[in-house]
């Protein structure tokens, strides 16, 4: 009991004489049969606490073998973590939540362009030329950039063919069928 005072950790030590007739509780049984030569470190449930135990043999003049136990309770051992493991888990929790946050901001970078780009491409189909607009510096802008500039060239071959319709190919006159519609458009 006085070993058990002197340390600084809460420590049970219990000493095992092989002569006495009472046998070490089971759970510690294995370990004090182990450290009957040298000495033996190993977990133990005894009772409802896990420990940590060290047996060290002790020699005596009377030729009696006993095992000095000194347990000291897991739950002991850790106690000065939980608030690291506390924080731990807190930073794991806050950076899961960073890393859910950006990426469903990158993921909206990435769509929003994209969604920018299928509303201009089903306004083409029906006919109304609109540029896209996408402040974005890569594949993305490049694409959106390559998308303008087919809107461009399809207004321009749009022109020419309408001009070519309406104009005579020789004098660039107005011809018949531009007389026609401007008849029918100012009645």
């Amino acid at each position: 009991r006085a070993l058990e005072r002197l340390a600084a950790i809460p420590l049970r030590a219990e000493v095992f004489t092989f002569s006495d007739a009472g046998a070490p509780p089971r759970a510690l049984s294995a370990l004090v049969e182990r450290a009957q030569g040298n000495d033996a470190i190993g977990p133990v449930d005894h009772g409802a606490e896990a420990a940590i135990a060290l047996a060290k043999p002790l020699h005596s003049l009377d030729g009696t073998h006993s095992v000095l136990v000194l347990r000291y309770p897991i739950a002991a051992a850790l106690a000065p973590y939980r608030t690291l493991f506390s924080s731990l888990l807190a930073i794991g929790v806050m950076g899961l939540a960073v890393l859910i946050a950006g990426s469903w901001a990158l993921a909206n970078g990435i769509t929003q362009p994209i969604s920018s780009l299928s509303l201009a491409a089903r306004k083409l189909q029906a006919g109304v030329y609109e540029a896209v607009v996408v402040n974005a510096k890569d594949e993305l802008g490049d694409l959106a950039d390559s998308f303008n500039a087919m809107i461009g060239a399809l207004q321009d071959r749009e022109r020419k063919i309408f001009h070519l319709a309406y104009h005579d190919t020789e004098s660039r006159l107005p011809n018949r069928l531009a007389l026609e519609r401007r008849l029918a458009a100012d009645t």
